[in-house]
Protein backbone atom coordinates (compact mmCIF):
# COMPACT_ATOMS: atom_id res chain seq x y z
CA UNK A 1 0.00 0.00 0.00
CA UNK A 2 1.52 3.33 -0.59
CA UNK A 3 -0.19 6.94 0.35
CA UNK A 4 1.04 9.95 -0.66
CA UNK A 5 1.30 12.56 2.68
CA UNK A 6 -0.76 15.25 2.78
CA UNK A 7 0.10 18.76 4.68
CA UNK A 8 1.00 18.62 8.18
CA UNK A 9 -1.94 17.52 10.50
CA UNK A 10 -4.46 15.76 8.89
CA UNK A 11 -4.12 12.53 5.99
CA UNK A 12 -6.30 11.19 4.18
CA UNK A 13 -6.22 7.06 5.51
CA UNK A 14 -7.81 4.43 4.42
CA UNK A 15 -10.75 3.62 6.87
CA UNK A 16 -9.34 0.78 8.57
CA UNK A 17 -6.12 2.66 9.73
CA UNK A 18 -8.33 5.31 10.76
CA UNK A 19 -8.41 6.24 14.61
CA UNK A 20 -11.63 5.85 16.47
CA UNK A 21 -11.06 9.01 18.39
CA UNK A 22 -9.84 11.18 15.12
CA UNK A 23 -7.24 12.17 16.54
CA UNK A 24 -4.21 10.41 14.69
CA UNK A 25 -3.58 8.54 11.54
CA UNK A 26 -0.93 6.10 10.01
CA UNK A 27 -0.17 4.41 6.95
CA UNK A 28 2.95 3.00 5.42
CA UNK A 29 4.47 4.32 2.67
CA UNK A 30 7.05 2.22 0.18
CA UNK A 31 8.26 5.64 -1.30
CA UNK A 32 11.74 4.87 -2.97
CA UNK A 33 11.53 1.28 -2.19
CA UNK A 34 11.88 1.86 2.06
CA UNK A 35 9.04 0.77 4.01
CA UNK A 36 8.33 3.04 6.71
CA UNK A 37 5.24 3.66 8.93
CA UNK A 38 3.98 7.72 10.15
CA UNK A 39 1.87 8.63 12.40
CA UNK A 40 0.39 12.23 11.89
CA UNK A 41 -1.18 14.11 14.59
CA UNK A 42 -2.86 17.24 14.71
CA UNK A 43 0.56 18.98 16.29
CA UNK A 44 2.86 16.68 14.79
CA UNK A 45 4.82 13.87 12.90
CA UNK A 46 6.04 10.86 13.85
CA UNK A 47 7.86 8.91 11.76
CA UNK A 48 10.97 5.64 11.78
CA UNK A 49 11.56 2.50 9.77
CA UNK A 50 10.00 -0.47 11.11
CA UNK A 51 7.85 -3.50 9.92
CA UNK A 52 5.37 -3.61 12.76
CA UNK A 53 3.36 -0.32 13.99
CA UNK A 54 3.37 -1.44 17.56
CA UNK A 55 7.07 -1.56 17.34
CA UNK A 56 7.47 1.52 15.84
CA UNK A 57 5.71 3.43 18.44
CA UNK A 58 7.36 1.75 21.75
CA UNK A 59 10.53 2.66 19.68
CA UNK A 60 9.75 6.64 19.44
CA UNK A 61 8.17 6.34 23.23
CA UNK A 62 11.43 4.65 24.72
CA UNK A 63 14.22 6.41 22.57
CA UNK A 64 12.50 9.54 22.73
CA UNK A 65 14.53 10.62 19.60
CA UNK A 66 13.80 10.38 16.23
CA UNK A 67 15.04 8.37 13.03
CA UNK A 68 17.50 9.51 10.64
CA UNK A 69 18.39 8.82 7.03
CA UNK A 70 17.41 10.69 3.85
CA UNK A 71 14.14 9.03 3.75
CA UNK A 72 13.33 10.13 6.99
CA UNK A 73 10.23 12.35 7.02
CA UNK A 74 10.74 15.93 7.80
CA UNK A 75 8.85 17.44 11.07
CA UNK A 76 10.17 14.95 13.45
CA UNK A 77 9.18 15.28 16.79
CA UNK A 78 10.94 14.17 20.05
CA UNK A 79 7.81 13.26 21.78
CA UNK A 80 4.83 11.48 21.56
CA UNK A 81 1.72 12.24 23.52
CA UNK A 82 1.01 9.59 26.18
CA UNK A 83 -2.79 9.42 25.62
CA UNK A 84 -1.79 8.99 21.63
CA UNK A 85 0.16 6.02 23.07
CA UNK A 86 -2.25 4.75 25.11
CA UNK A 87 -4.53 4.77 21.93
CA UNK A 88 -2.26 3.34 19.64
CA UNK A 89 -1.65 0.45 21.76
CA UNK A 90 -5.40 -0.04 22.31
CA UNK A 91 -5.86 0.04 18.48
CA UNK A 92 -3.24 -1.85 17.60
CA UNK A 93 -2.38 -4.52 19.91
CA UNK A 94 0.18 -4.30 22.95
CA UNK A 95 3.94 -3.73 22.22
CA UNK A 96 6.68 -6.40 21.33
CA UNK A 97 7.59 -7.97 24.36
CA UNK A 98 11.00 -7.85 25.62
CA UNK A 99 12.36 -11.33 26.96
CA UNK A 100 12.51 -12.11 30.70
CA UNK A 101 16.08 -13.12 30.14
CA UNK A 102 18.95 -11.19 28.92
CA UNK A 103 21.38 -13.22 27.47
CA UNK A 104 24.75 -13.30 26.14
CA UNK A 105 24.81 -12.42 22.60
CA UNK A 106 21.13 -11.61 22.74
CA UNK A 107 19.07 -10.34 19.90
CA UNK A 108 17.49 -7.13 21.36
CA UNK A 109 19.64 -4.71 19.10
CA UNK A 110 19.03 -6.06 16.21
CA UNK A 111 14.92 -6.27 16.38
CA UNK A 112 15.32 -2.49 17.81
CA UNK A 113 17.33 -1.64 14.85
CA UNK A 114 16.64 -4.45 12.08
CA UNK A 115 13.37 -5.67 12.36
CA UNK A 116 12.60 -4.43 8.62
CA UNK A 117 15.13 -7.88 7.87
CA UNK A 118 12.96 -10.66 9.00
CA UNK A 119 9.58 -11.76 7.03
CA UNK A 120 6.18 -10.76 8.47
CA UNK A 121 4.35 -13.73 6.93
CA UNK A 122 5.73 -16.97 7.36
CA UNK A 123 4.24 -20.66 8.46
CA UNK A 124 5.91 -21.93 11.36
CA UNK A 125 8.91 -20.04 13.04
CA UNK A 126 12.25 -21.98 14.13
CA UNK A 127 14.80 -21.05 16.35
CA UNK A 128 17.85 -23.54 17.08
CA UNK A 129 19.76 -21.19 19.35
CA UNK A 130 17.09 -19.56 21.37
CA UNK A 131 18.80 -17.77 24.14
CA UNK A 132 16.51 -15.28 25.57
CA UNK A 133 14.43 -15.32 22.40
CA UNK A 134 14.24 -11.32 21.72
CA UNK A 135 13.00 -12.33 17.78
CA UNK A 136 10.38 -14.62 18.65
CA UNK A 137 8.70 -12.48 21.39
CA UNK A 138 9.09 -9.46 18.72
CA UNK A 139 7.23 -11.45 16.09
CA UNK A 140 5.14 -13.68 18.28
CA UNK A 141 4.09 -16.21 16.12
CA UNK A 142 0.86 -18.70 16.64
CA UNK A 143 3.26 -21.49 15.60
CA UNK A 144 7.16 -21.90 16.78
CA UNK A 145 9.28 -24.61 17.04
CA UNK A 146 12.04 -22.94 19.73
CA UNK A 147 15.33 -24.86 20.54
CA UNK A 148 18.95 -24.92 22.76
CA UNK A 149 21.14 -27.25 23.91
CA UNK A 150 21.24 -25.86 26.96
CA UNK A 151 18.74 -28.00 28.81
CA UNK A 152 18.51 -25.70 31.71
CA UNK A 153 17.24 -23.06 29.55
CA UNK A 154 14.75 -24.62 28.08
CA UNK A 155 13.60 -26.34 31.15
CA UNK A 156 12.78 -22.72 32.45
CA UNK A 157 10.77 -22.10 29.22
CA UNK A 158 8.88 -25.05 29.63
CA UNK A 159 8.22 -23.82 33.20
CA UNK A 160 7.11 -20.26 32.44
CA UNK A 161 4.99 -21.93 30.20
CA UNK A 162 2.57 -24.37 32.31
CA UNK A 163 3.39 -22.32 35.58
CA UNK A 164 4.03 -18.54 35.53
CA UNK A 165 2.77 -18.17 39.13
CA UNK A 166 4.94 -20.54 40.75
CA UNK A 167 8.21 -18.87 39.61
CA UNK A 168 6.77 -15.56 40.18
CA UNK A 169 6.05 -16.91 43.49
CA UNK A 170 9.77 -17.99 44.09
CA UNK A 171 11.14 -15.11 42.40
CA UNK A 172 9.65 -12.70 45.00
CA UNK A 173 10.93 -14.87 47.61
CA UNK A 174 14.52 -14.51 45.94
CA UNK A 175 13.87 -10.90 45.86
CA UNK A 176 13.15 -10.58 49.65
CA UNK A 177 16.32 -12.66 50.34
CA UNK A 178 18.19 -11.45 47.87
CA UNK A 179 21.90 -10.71 49.43
CA UNK A 180 25.83 -12.25 49.02
CA UNK A 181 25.28 -15.12 51.29
CA UNK A 182 21.59 -15.91 49.67
CA UNK A 183 23.66 -15.89 46.50
CA UNK A 184 26.30 -18.56 47.30
CA UNK A 185 23.39 -20.44 48.69
CA UNK A 186 20.94 -20.76 45.78
CA UNK A 187 24.15 -21.01 43.33
CA UNK A 188 25.18 -24.00 45.47
CA UNK A 189 21.69 -25.83 46.08
CA UNK A 190 19.91 -28.09 44.23
CA UNK A 191 16.30 -27.51 43.86
CA UNK A 192 13.78 -30.41 44.18
CA UNK A 193 11.20 -28.60 41.96
CA UNK A 194 10.30 -27.66 38.56
CA UNK A 195 9.36 -23.96 39.67
CA UNK A 196 12.09 -23.43 42.12
CA UNK A 197 15.06 -24.62 39.54
CA UNK A 198 13.52 -22.18 36.87
CA UNK A 199 13.04 -19.39 39.49
CA UNK A 200 16.79 -20.25 40.57
CA UNK A 201 17.75 -20.23 37.05
CA UNK A 202 16.41 -16.74 36.40
CA UNK A 203 17.54 -15.41 40.12
CA UNK A 204 21.01 -16.20 39.19
CA UNK A 205 20.99 -14.75 35.58
CA UNK A 206 19.51 -11.40 37.09
CA UNK A 207 22.24 -11.37 39.51
CA UNK A 208 24.96 -13.20 38.70
CA UNK A 209 28.66 -10.99 36.75
CA UNK A 210 27.45 -9.28 33.90
CA UNK A 211 24.79 -11.97 33.07
CA UNK A 212 27.00 -14.45 31.92
CA UNK A 213 25.59 -18.33 31.56
CA UNK A 214 28.64 -20.42 32.68
CA UNK A 215 29.34 -23.94 33.88
CA UNK A 216 32.61 -25.67 34.95
CA UNK A 217 33.47 -29.03 33.78
CA UNK A 218 30.59 -30.69 35.89
CA UNK A 219 28.55 -28.31 34.38
CA UNK A 220 27.55 -27.10 37.55
CA UNK A 221 26.89 -22.81 37.20
CA UNK A 222 30.05 -21.03 38.40
CA UNK A 223 29.63 -17.21 37.78
CA UNK A 224 30.06 -14.73 40.74
CA UNK A 225 27.53 -12.49 42.17
CA UNK A 226 27.34 -9.17 40.20
CA UNK A 227 26.25 -5.70 41.08
CA UNK A 228 22.50 -5.24 40.13
CA UNK A 229 19.96 -6.67 43.05
CA UNK A 230 16.88 -6.27 40.77
CA UNK A 231 15.08 -9.79 41.18
CA UNK A 232 12.08 -8.81 39.91
CA UNK A 233 11.55 -5.95 37.15
CA UNK A 234 8.81 -3.46 36.29
CA UNK A 235 8.92 -5.85 32.75
CA UNK A 236 7.98 -8.92 33.79
CA UNK A 237 4.81 -10.12 33.14
CA UNK A 238 5.12 -14.40 33.31
CA UNK A 239 1.56 -15.08 33.01
CA UNK A 240 1.95 -12.86 29.65
CA UNK A 241 4.98 -14.99 28.72
CA UNK A 242 2.97 -18.23 29.17
CA UNK A 243 0.02 -17.24 26.81
CA UNK A 244 2.71 -16.52 24.28
CA UNK A 245 4.54 -19.52 24.60
CA UNK A 246 1.45 -21.70 24.30
CA UNK A 247 2.26 -21.82 20.44
CA UNK A 248 5.90 -23.22 20.87
CA UNK A 249 6.94 -26.66 21.29
CA UNK A 250 10.29 -26.25 23.30
CA UNK A 251 13.07 -29.02 22.56
CA UNK A 252 16.46 -29.26 23.79
CA UNK A 253 17.83 -30.53 20.69
CA UNK A 254 20.69 -30.12 18.44
CA UNK A 255 20.29 -27.28 16.07
CA UNK A 256 20.54 -29.38 12.94
CA UNK A 257 17.67 -31.92 13.93
CA UNK A 258 15.82 -28.10 14.78
CA UNK A 259 16.53 -26.90 11.27
CA UNK A 260 15.92 -29.80 9.50
CA UNK A 261 11.94 -29.80 10.21
CA UNK A 262 11.64 -26.55 8.41
CA UNK A 263 9.53 -26.81 5.11
CA UNK A 264 8.36 -24.39 2.28
CA UNK A 265 7.06 -21.02 3.84
CA UNK A 266 8.83 -21.84 7.64
CA UNK A 267 10.80 -19.30 8.66
CA UNK A 268 14.24 -20.13 10.46
CA UNK A 269 16.21 -17.75 12.48
CA UNK A 270 19.95 -18.74 13.44
CA UNK A 271 21.75 -16.84 16.00
CA UNK A 272 24.97 -18.97 16.59
CA UNK A 273 28.05 -18.69 18.57
CA UNK A 274 30.13 -15.90 16.21
CA UNK A 275 33.01 -18.71 15.35
CA UNK A 276 35.86 -18.25 12.99
CA UNK A 277 38.23 -20.65 11.70
CA UNK A 278 41.30 -19.16 13.11
CA UNK A 279 40.21 -17.79 16.49
CA UNK A 280 40.51 -20.14 19.86
CA UNK A 281 41.89 -22.53 17.64
CA UNK A 282 38.10 -23.22 16.36
CA UNK A 283 36.01 -23.13 18.80
CA UNK A 284 34.12 -20.73 21.62
CA UNK A 285 32.34 -22.29 24.71
CA UNK A 286 28.51 -22.49 23.83
CA UNK A 287 26.90 -23.89 27.09
CA UNK A 288 28.23 -26.95 27.92
CA UNK A 289 29.63 -28.14 24.48
CA UNK A 290 32.48 -26.53 22.13
CA UNK A 291 30.61 -24.56 18.86
CA UNK A 292 33.57 -25.60 16.49
CA UNK A 293 34.65 -24.62 12.99
CA UNK A 294 32.89 -27.97 11.51
CA UNK A 295 29.45 -26.86 13.67
CA UNK A 296 29.84 -23.68 11.65
CA UNK A 297 29.90 -25.88 8.41
CA UNK A 298 27.08 -28.38 9.43
CA UNK A 299 25.07 -25.38 10.42
CA UNK A 300 25.51 -23.51 6.77
CA UNK A 301 25.14 -26.95 5.23
CA UNK A 302 21.64 -27.45 6.79
CA UNK A 303 20.37 -24.01 6.74
CA UNK A 304 21.21 -24.22 2.43
CA UNK A 305 18.83 -27.43 2.61
CA UNK A 306 16.20 -25.68 4.35
CA UNK A 307 16.51 -22.45 2.13
CA UNK A 308 16.20 -25.12 -1.02
CA UNK A 309 13.59 -26.25 0.66
CA UNK A 310 11.44 -23.30 0.60
CA UNK A 311 11.86 -21.71 3.92
CA UNK A 312 13.03 -18.25 4.62
CA UNK A 313 16.60 -18.15 6.35
CA UNK A 314 17.76 -15.05 8.48
CA UNK A 315 20.77 -16.37 10.14
CA UNK A 316 23.09 -13.52 12.01
CA UNK A 317 26.97 -14.55 12.30
CA UNK A 318 30.41 -12.95 12.65
CA UNK A 319 31.13 -10.76 9.77
CA UNK A 320 34.26 -12.77 8.28
CA UNK A 321 35.42 -13.87 4.99
CA UNK A 322 35.90 -17.62 6.36
CA UNK A 323 31.96 -17.42 7.10
CA UNK A 324 30.52 -15.71 4.48
CA UNK A 325 32.38 -18.53 2.25
CA UNK A 326 29.92 -20.86 3.77
CA UNK A 327 26.90 -19.14 2.60
CA UNK A 328 26.55 -19.59 -1.68
CA UNK A 329 25.43 -15.75 -3.07
CA UNK A 330 23.51 -17.14 -5.31
CA UNK A 331 21.27 -18.61 -2.54
CA UNK A 332 21.88 -15.60 0.54
CA UNK A 333 21.96 -12.37 0.66
CA UNK A 334 24.89 -10.76 2.59
CA UNK A 335 24.34 -7.51 4.59
CA UNK A 336 26.68 -6.27 7.39
CA UNK A 337 25.55 -5.17 10.07
CA UNK A 338 26.89 -2.51 12.97
CA UNK A 339 25.58 -3.07 16.43
CA UNK A 340 26.50 0.02 17.71
CA UNK A 341 28.43 -1.08 20.89
CA UNK A 342 32.19 -2.12 21.47
CA UNK A 343 31.43 -5.99 20.42
CA UNK A 344 32.05 -4.83 16.50
CA UNK A 345 29.54 -5.62 14.09
CA UNK A 346 27.91 -8.85 12.46
CA UNK A 347 26.71 -10.55 9.11
CA UNK A 348 23.04 -11.27 8.41
CA UNK A 349 22.53 -14.28 5.98
CA UNK A 350 18.97 -13.79 3.91
CA UNK A 351 17.67 -16.41 1.87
Amino acid sequence: MSQSRTPLGRVAAPPEHESTSGTFYFWVDKTCGVERTQIVTTASTVGTRAVKFVGIVQEVYRRSRPCSGKHAPQGLTRRLNREILISLFHRFGSPPMLPFLKWPGGKRWFVTRHAALVPTTFGRYIEPFLGSGAVYFHLNPKRALLGDTNRELIDTYKVVKRDPDGVLYHLRRHQRDHCRDHYYHIRGAVMRTAATRAARFIYLIRTCFNGIYRVNLDGVFNVPIGTKTAVLLETDDFPKVARRLKGAILRGWDFERLIDKATRGDLVFADPPYTVRHNNNGFVKYNEKLFTWDDQIRLATALTRAAERGAHVVATNADHRDVQNLYPETTFTHDSLKRYSAISSGLTLLA
